[in-house]
């Protein structure tokens, strides 16, 4: 809610704490993960033990969590954009679940924030994926 509304040094923080209080929760590591990848400053080897931790822990979903997380880092971090693009299409190829929708919002961020949406609507097309109006604009 606090990304939602632009307060993203208290929702770092929120992260942040919530993850500190309950470390093998996924849901505190993948939100801690996305908060902190996104900021400012990010601190590449707390990113990089996310991961980790992701791909070791009880969830179910972990290995396309895991995956997506790795897209954002080579997309925030390493700046390789054509790279992140094509994990997440791979991620998208290779799942059938309703967990598709986790990398899509992804894909849907970074389109956003490069100005490039029509690539995001493309990727939908080309998967026949339904539009989600959690995290999608209605047309």
């Amino acid at each position: 809610v606090k990304t939602h509304l632009g307060h993203y040094t208290d929702a770092l923080i929120l992260a942040e704490d919530s993850y500190n209080h309950a470390r093998t929760n996924t849901y505190h590591i993948e939100s801690y993960f996305r908060c902190l990848v996104r900021s400012a400053n990010p601190d590449k080897s707390i990113l990089v033990r996310l991961i980790k931790e992701m791909k070791n822990s009880q969830d179910a979903h972990r290995d396309i969590i895991a995956s997506t997380l790795e897209a954002e880092y080579k997309f925030y971090i390493e700046r390789d954009f054509q790279a992140s693009f094509k994990m997440i299409e791979n991620l998208l190829k290779d799942t059938s679940d309703s967990y598709r929708n986790y990398p899509l919002r992804s894909l849907r961020e970074m389109c956003k924030s490069l100005d490039n949406l029509s690539y995001y609507k493309s990727v939908k097309k080309k998967y026949s994926l339904k539009e989600n109006f959690y995290f999608d604009e209605p047309s």
